[in-house]
């Protein structure tokens, strides 16, 4: 198949045949957007690096995108049932307990961290660009957003 219809119902191995980008939640399939700006790749590079540099020597790794993240109801990950972008993904954190993110506007240079609190999202804080982002479940981590904003 060369790409999905808005109409179908999809299974994962549908989307192994598709051309360009799709991604496939709860069966539906949903067309990905186009390469970032600079800006946003500038932000990608100075999380990532932040966040590879405090997890170095913990059992944690820090993957830059695109890779897909698979969600599954029955934890078999060669047959799952979501496939997306972890830029998209939002839509599925909290069904599947992601207990903390962060949305980057890089035009208003602002930070909103969520976290998880008994089963709903809570917009815990908004980071300015003078401001340092604290994780809640990883106290030491600290990421100067004046860092993420040069480029602004």
């Amino acid at each position: 198949m060369a790409k999905p219809d808005n109409k179908g119902i999809y299974t994962f191995q549908d989307w192994l045949t598709w051309e360009g980008a799709w991604e496939l939640i709860n069966g539906k399939a949903y067309g990905t957007s186009p390469a970032p700006t600079s800006l946003h790749s500038f932000i990608v590079g100075e999380l990532h690096f932040s966040l590879r540099t405090f997890f170095q020597n913990r059992k944690c790794f820090v993957f830059v995108a695109p890779f897909d993240v698979y969600f599954s109801e029955n934890e078999q990950y060669d047959v799952p049932d979501h496939v997306v972008q972890p830029d998209l993904s939002v839509v599925l954190y909290q069904k599947y307990g992601v207990n903390e993110y962060g949305i980057v506007d890089p035009g208003n240079q602002t930070v909103h961290v969520y976290t998880l609190e008994e089963g709903s999202y809570q917009n815990r804080h908004l980071y300015t660009e003078q401001e340092t982002i604290q994780s809640e479940l990883y106290p030491e981590l600290e990421i100067p957003l004046r860092n993420l904003f040069k480029l602004n």
